[in-house]
């Protein structure tokens, strides 16, 4: 990596930072929501293309995107949310079998449904964002 490259990477790393640590948690709730998107994005087309490497990046983006799922169910308040909370938690469950069933078989198949349950559920994030002002 060129000088100008870890330059940009570390900009790029300290802005990141910057806006993960002044965001609201709604904001933070989006950002997970994108971080997982992309992750699976990148694996599916890892998966698809088969190019030298690409096992290693399709396995790394899906287990962040299994994280990012996992650290969604975490967050939930069962105590608060009720049957929406379970609703979400069945979700993620479905989400994680998923990624994991993914990242195991190496198949890309079952990641479009991952994606657009997730984007679903970015989509509503985002309208609550928009209506609270956050």
């Amino acid at each position: 990596m060129t000088s100008l490259a870890v330059s940009y990477q570390v900009a790029g790393e300290a802005y990141q930072s910057q806006a993960v640590g002044t965001a609201g948690p709604l904001q933070l709730v989006l950002m997970l929501y994108d971080r997982a998107l992309a992750a699976i994005a990148r694996s599916e087309w890892a998966l698809q293309n088969r190019e030298p490497g690409s096992i290693e990046l399709a396995h790394k983006e899906l287990t962040r995107a299994q994280d990012i799922v996992t650290e969604l169910m975490l967050s939930l308040d069962h105590d608060q949310g009720g049957e929406i909370s379970a609703s979400l938690n069945a979700i993620y469950e479905f989400c994680l079998e998923r990624l994991t069933q993914a990242n195991l078989e190496k198949d890309p198949a079952s990641l479009p449904f991952v994606a657009k349950s997730l984007t679903d559920l970015r989509e509503a994030w985002a309208h609550i964002a928009a209506e609270t002002g956050e």
